[in-house]
């Protein structure tokens, strides 16, 4: 999985698949961070 940043990409311009990968990847790159908090 690739590094989540700021996407230069308006969500109005995206279509609600490529905005739903969006908001997945962030949410999963928000799990991996809490979880590596908890074990550390």
């Amino acid at each position: 999985m690739t590094c989540v940043g700021s996407n230069p990409m308006p969500a109005f311009k995206m279509t609600p698949k490529e905005r739903r990968a969006e908001l997945c990847k962030i949410l999963a790159a928000g799990l991996i961070r809490l979880k590596k908090v908890k074990t550390a």
